[in-house]
């Protein structure tokens, strides 16, 4: 996923990690960005819960 993502960017990804307030469920956005888009090229929500990670991302 972050190969096809690289290649459908302008230039390197650098990876943000975003808190949003309507996020309502514990996840954390891993969101990837490149120079150009103003939004993320890809984002993975994780979670940690009792020693666990879930991992939530939109299907290609």
């Amino acid at each position: 996923m972050l190969k096809s993502a690289y290649k459908r960017s302008n230039g390197k990804l650098q990876l943000k990690i975003e808190n949003p307030e309507w996020e309502d469920e514990g996840y954390k956005h891993y969101c990837f960005y490149d120079n150009y888009h103003k939004h993320s090229r890809i984002y993975v929500k994780i979670k940690e819960s009792n020693g666990k990670l879930y991992f939530d991302m939109l299907p290609f």
